[in-house]
């Protein structure tokens, strides 16, 4: 078999973890987000870059400089590209048909920049639920049990290598937004994801056919 080079872009444990998984026969290495925004002219050619995280000040930037940076963040993802042959972007779940979460329509945004302007299949969107360790630990069966209470999809970090090969670029996310000109903190934002988008919005609208 024969390794290629992996880099991965996040500081995410999950991430990490899921990823170095589902590559663990490759030679990976990991860097923070922070420093690949600052520093992508730095980062050497490589096989396969998969990029995840964003700047969570995006959250409480006033309107327009949110789009501003939702535009640069595309160009980001196109200078990254440049260093691999195949470039995963990690989106948050899209399957949803009403959200008030910046975050949401952030990815939405971004996918959609890509689906209009880049037009090579070398770029790829994967997504998925919520993802959960199998460790039998107390945390961990706390969190699954609010999951299965709250009725939130979860994903198991092992269950993801099933889905690297699928594709979300094929696929067309309409989702109705609210609220997005509100600045809020990222801890807000996702609060208001939870409670609104995930339990409030998906008994109602989103899990309907």
């Amino acid at each position: 078999m024969i390794k290629n080079k992996i880099l991965i872009i996040g500081s995410g444990k999950d991430i990490q973890r899921t990823f170095k998984f589902i590559f663990h026969n490759h030679e990976i290495k990991t860097i923070g987000f922070r420093y690949a925004w600052k520093n992508h002219k730095k980062i050497n050619k490589t096989n396969k870059i998969l990029l995840s995280g964003f700047d969570y000040n995006m959250c409480s930037m006033k309107y327009l400089d949110f789009l501003t940076y939702i535009k640069n963040y595309y160009k980001f993802i196109l200078n990254i590209k440049k260093k691999c042959d195949v470039l995963y972007v990690v989106s948050t779940d899209l399957n949803i048909k009403l959200s008030i979460s910046r975050v949401v329509y952030f990815y939405l945004k971004i996918v959609n920049l890509i689906k209009q302007n880049y037009k090579n299949n070398n770029i790829k969107i994967i997504m998925f639920d919520t993802i959960v360790s199998t460790k039998n630990n107390l945390p961990n069966k706390i969190k699954i049990c609010l999951f299965n209470i709250l009725k939130i999809k979860k994903i198991y970090y092992k269950q993801i290598k099933l889905l690297i090969n699928n594709n979300f670029l094929s696929k067309r996310f309409k989702i109705k937004f609210y609220l997005i000109e509100f600045p809020r903190k990222r801890i807000t934002d996702r609060f208001l994801r939870l409670i609104f988008d995930l339990i409030i919005l998906k008994n109602f609208v989103n899990d309907k056919k």
